[in-house]
């Protein structure tokens, strides 16, 4: 499995100095044929988890309105983790192409709790740059998601620590053409991002 270091910012960051995480492994036979490509990033200070993620030569379909609406089916991306003080839970962060998102977290993809709209807007802030590229076009869209690390005690009664972490990053859309691209290698026989035992290394420093 793949391992990404999440840096701690002191200051001051810059994007440009931050790894780069590719998300190019196609897991499934059927669902390839559709390239976009797309990437991540990660960094945290003390207050903050900050993500960034791209997609290049995408189709733009971004029909989803509404925080918690199915984002999955649109140009979307996906950040799945847990946090070093809350092994067993993970987070699910999804976005589509025009910065609506969807919060999960639960241990596994059968009974997880759909996040409170109002705690998500408390917590997150999402920043979108797609808004030139027309409906069903290719192009490249950008989002970035500050995530507020008091959101983690109001979720699961725990604080962040920094440390070792689990997760992956994805790219999809079910109402695109169908794809299902992931960070790392996942052994089922279907299209399953829920699957914590294939998610690879988070390190926070």
């Amino acid at each position: 499995m793949n391992s990404y270091t999440v840096k701690k910012a002191v200051h001051s960051f810059s994007w440009s100095e931050t790894e780069c995480g590719k998300i190019n492994i196609f897991n499934w036979e059927k669902f390839t044929g559709y390239d976009p490509q797309a990437e991540f990033q990660m960094i945290h200070d003390d207050k903050n988890i900050y993500i960034r993620l791209t997609a290049h030569n995408d189709y733009i379909v971004s029909k989803c309105k509404n925080i918690n609406d199915m984002v999955c089916g649109d140009s979307c991306m996906e950040a799945f983790f847990t946090i070093p003080s809350k092994p067993d839970t993970y987070f699910n962060f999804e976005f589509n192409s025009a910065g609506v998102m969807f919060l999960g977290c639960g241990k596994s993809r059968s009974g997880r709790t759909t996040v409170d709209p109002e705690i998500i807007k408390k917590y997150v802030t999402v920043m979108a740059e797609a808004d030139k590229i027309p409906q069903n076009q290719r192009g490249k869209w950008q989002i970035t998601a500050i995530i507020n690390k008091a959101l983690f005690p109001v979720l699961v009664g725990t604080e962040f620590t920094p440390g070792k972490a689990k997760g992956s990053f994805y790219k999809c859309g079910d109402r695109v053409i169908p794809h299902f691209i992931a960070w790392n290698k996942i052994g089922t026989d279907h299209p399953d991002f829920h699957t914590p035992e294939y998610f690879g290394d988070i390190i926070f420093e």
